[in-house]
């Protein structure tokens, strides 16, 4: 992603961000507003909901784009990354974010399915977290190196989730939820 200072450029992101607010309304988004909050970030507003913050408004453009599905309206700005002059998403940050978005929401499926677990990894667990990861497969159309990436990544999380827990029980709940997760391959998808 760009961080630029450039007035005309900021005008370009809001304008962006606008539209891309005003679409997913139009999906379905309860989204009542958007500011900047004193410290540079983009805050959006949902009312009943906690503000999401992102640090920038084309990280917050990104992630509205994929929450609501709206890439087929915007595929000209992830289209051609290499061409620096044709697209707003052109630097390697972009592409980290991505990655941190997908993370993020690969990370929020995951706890909802271990948070519903029981003391031991049932068949409906599994079958919960085979479908989370199907799913996040073939919206994103992961490759197996990609899809391997984004495994190590919530593995590593899960890990450190392990050593930080406070209790017993909830350590040994990750740590079934991690084994059944490192033995998850792309083809099983």
């Amino acid at each position: 992603m760009t961080y630029s200072s450039d007035a005309k450029t900021d005008k370009t992101y809001e304008t962006l961000l606008d539209e891309v607010i005003d679409k997913a309304r139009r999906k379905g988004a309860k989204i009542s507003s958007w500011s900047q909050s004193p410290n540079k970030k983009i805050v959006i507003h949902v009312p009943g909901k906690l503000p999401i913050y992102y640090l920038s408004m084309d990280a917050a453009a990104d992630s509205l784009i994929h929450q609501y599905k709206l890439i087929s309206d915007y595929r000209h700005l992830y289209k051609n990354v290499a061409d620096k002059g044709n697209t707003s998403f052109n630097t390697n940050e972009s592409h980290n974010d991505q990655k941190d978005i997908l993370l993020t929401q690969a990370i929020y499926a995951c706890d909802a399915v271990v948070q519903n677990m029981d003391n031991e990894l049932s068949g409906s667990t599994k079958r919960k977290l085979h479908d989370t990861m199907d799913k996040i497969i073939s919206e994103q159309n992961l490759d197996h190196a990609e899809f391997f990436l984004l495994q190590t990544a919530l593995l590593e999380h899960y890990r450190d989730k392990v050593n930080k827990s406070s209790s017993t029980q909830k350590a040994k709940q990750l740590q079934l939820f991690t084994r059944f997760l490192e033995e998850v391959s792309h083809s099983d998808m």
